[in-house]
């Protein structure tokens, strides 16, 4: 079968990604010269913008060398911890500063609009006043407007403009908290990377016409080995699959990704040969497993392995169930109406995509259960709270109609081995058929 090949290319997303990027890093450098130090301002000013600077350099090293196919190098490994942990941090600072500036914008607002409504309340009762007093002697008036004169002294900041009212200057020590709290978290990040744990799911199916009444399934996804994932987390991939005792294995996509070493690559073929199954071991594309365009060279890692690769393809497993496979949508694939058409049998089907899109499953009415992963549940706080809202699928079991579909956070992390807020795992299912 020919396959769509992706070739890597930096398009829209990539552009508005590292337009923020470089909004961000703009923005901690102007506050950083807006801290309200209380000696050597500039000084201190200077050594926080050249730290800035320097971290933002190595993030920068790092990331081309990503992008530019030589992970493998030497330095890259301790580059990569570098540039995860001002990933973190540079985010988390500049949220606080933004969330301060958008705190004083807020109030200076509400100033003015209660300054304004006062200032028409006492211009009614100043109206009224002087109609009742049309005959009140010169003094009065001179008093009069030498009050008015002494109010307006005592509070010259009244009439600043918007531009120094949100003017963000902040003090020393609000700024230090906020910078300890940012490297705690930012240094938590790097502990759910390296402890993997197992999530369990039980769920039921529709048996139609099979026989089978119950069975285990695991479902890797999202390792990115390479980041984080290298050969201690693989061992415990393994391990923690084959512990869970399952009857089939499904791999979600983006095992590997763009910066996965070949060393990598063959010792993971190596261990992943290890795994087996009842029911087998299936492997669909993801997006990252054809950046490079080297997707038969993935395939043949996994075919090496004695993994089942369906390329918008769809199986029989033990006369029981089928198992649909789907290359990655960002690559180029069949409706899935091609593939339902070789599903002569009345039997459960399970599908694997490696994106969590339900449009075609939930109109199919033949899918019962769906494995996804690609969403690595946010990877970093905050990203995953923001995704609910958006009503997306991105982490855990949902149900839509007949059809459920199980997201995984992924075992790994693309690019830098950082995660925070979201688990490290690979999924175990418990599967009734009724």
């Amino acid at each position: 079968m020919n396959i769509i090949v992706a070739e890597m290319h930096f398009g829209t997303g990539w552009a508005l990604t590292f337009a923020l990027i470089g909004a961000l890093h703009l923005l901690l450098i102007w506050h950083w010269l807006a801290v309200r130090f209380q000696r050597r301002r500039i000084l201190k000013a200077t050594i926080c913008i050249t730290a800035n600077v320097a971290l933002a350099a190595a993030f920068l090293v790092y990331f081309t060398g990503f992008f530019g196919g030589r992970s493998a190098e030497p330095y890259m490994r301790p580059l990569s911890y570098v540039a995860g942990f001002y990933l973190c941090m540079f985010f988390y600072m500049a949220g606080v500063f933004f969330f301060w500036d958008v705190s004083r914008l807020v109030r200076w607002t509400a100033v003015k609009i209660h300054r304004l409504l006062s200032g028409v309340a006492v211009g009614v009762a100043d109206g009224a006043k002087s109609r009742g007093s049309e005959s009140a002697p010169d003094g009065n008036d001179a008093k009069d407007q030498g009050s008015k004169d002494e109010m307006e002294r005592g509070r010259p900041h009244e009439t600043a403009g918007l531009h120094r009212m949100i003017r963000p200057v902040y003090s020393a020590k609000s700024t230090l908290v906020a910078v300890l709290i940012c490297t705690i978290m930012s240094a938590c990040a790097f502990y759910a990377p390296f402890h993997i744990k197992a999530t369990h799911y039980d769920v039921e199916i529709n048996r139609r016409g099979s026989d089978l009444e119950h069975m285990k399934a695991v479902m890797i996804a999202d390792s990115h080995i390479g980041a984080a994932v290298r050969e201690n987390q693989i061992d415990d991939i393994v391990r923690l699959t084959m512990n869970a005792n399952p009857d089939v294995i499904f791999l979600a996509g983006d095992i590997f990704d763009e910066g996965t070493p070949e060393s990598l690559k063959e010792y993971a073929s190596t261990r992943f040969s290890q795994m087996k199954a009842k029911y087998g071991v299936y492997f669909v594309l993801g997006n990252h497993d054809a950046y490079r365009g080297d997707t038969e060279e993935v395939l043949g890692y996994m075919k090496r392995a004695g993994i089942i690769c369906l390329l918008d393809d769809v199986t029989l497993a033990g006369s029981s169930f089928y198992v649909a496979g789907r290359i990655d949508r960002s690559i180029g694939r069949a409706p899935l109406t091609a593939l339902e058409a070789r599903m002569t049998q009345d039997l459960p089907v399970v599908l694997i995509d490696h994106q969590p899109s339900v449009g075609e499953s939930a109109e199919s009415g033949k899918i019962q259960l769906q494995f996804s992963g690609h969403t690595h549940d946010g990877q970093i706080f905050p990203f995953h709270i923001f995704d609910p809202i958006s009503r997306a699928l991105t982490y855990g079991l949902y149900r839509r109609g007949a059809e459920q579909i199980i997201v995984s956070s992924g075992c790994g992390e693309f690019a830098v081995p950082v995660r925070f807020g979201s688990p490290a795992e690979i999924v175990a299912v418990d599967i009734s058929l009724k």
